[in-house]
């Protein structure tokens, strides 16, 4: 399932991010209103088959 409509993604997983970069600490609030802290940013790479 994948999410088009939705500006941001996250994941645990820096290896998944092409080029990831640290940022400043940037504060977020998940849909259940636990606080986390983003604390860097990239591209990922996602393919999907046609259909």
């Amino acid at each position: 399932l994948m999410d088009s409509g939705c500006s941001n993604h996250m994941t645990p997983q820096r290896d998944a991010l092409k080029n990831f970069t640290k940022i400043p600490p940037k504060p977020f609030r998940a849909a259940n209103k636990q606080s986390f802290q983003a604390i860097g940013k990239g591209e990922m790479v996602i393919e999907v088959p046609n259909g």
